[in-house]
């Protein structure tokens, strides 16, 4: 489903990876998740031309005066039909989920700059972009064996003790 020589950005992106590959098991989503999926162009650099004076001729120079913006989504994945029965995320105007993937606590401009990205994302191509904060996704659903528990000693993290396992939570579908 999700290739393992895959680089993720931060250890939300790879608990939210461990909990796709859990879905996916279950029959929630297809097998076609992709991390990192092309970027967005939101807007191409402005250039401007000028009139250099040199000493003896005058030279033309194109210089950018704005430069211009991308956005790149996290990941995005195609839902089963029972997939909106349990989780609550917006599918885009091409079918798919697509998800920005946050942890608790961001810096404010980070929340912000994701914000108005989403809005541009969707204005200019009708993609919808989930923001997923992991911690509050297991939460709702079940946390993943991996997430779950700590690399080393092995035992339940504390603040996914009161979270469903995968086997729990599938119980109560």
């Amino acid at each position: 489903m999700v290739d393992n020589t895959l680089i993720l950005d931060s250890q939300e992106e790879a608990d939210f990876k461990a909990w796709l590959e859990d879905a996916n098991s279950i029959g929630l989503i297809e097998d076609d998740c992709l991390f990192h999926p092309p970027s967005f162009v939101l807007s191409k650099p402005v250039k401007r031309t000028f009139h250099k004076k040199l000493k003896t001729k005058v030279k033309i120079v194109e210089k950018t005066i704005l430069q211009g913006h991308n956005y790149q989504a996290d990941c995005m994945f195609t839902p089963t039909f029972s997939f909106f029965d349990k989780i609550d995320m917006m599918l885009s105007c091409d079918g798919s989920v697509w998800v920005d993937v946050k942890g608790i606590w961001t810096q404010n401009t980070s929340a912000q700059k994701f914000s108005v990205n989403r809005k541009w994302v969707y204005q200019k191509f009708g993609i919808y972009i989930n923001k997923v904060v992991p911690e509050k996704l297991f939460k709702n659903t079940w946390c993943p064996e991996s997430a779950r528990l700590s690399p080393k000693m092995k035992q339940v993290r504390k603040k996914y003790a009161k979270c469903k396992t995968l086997k729990e939570y599938n119980e109560t579908i």
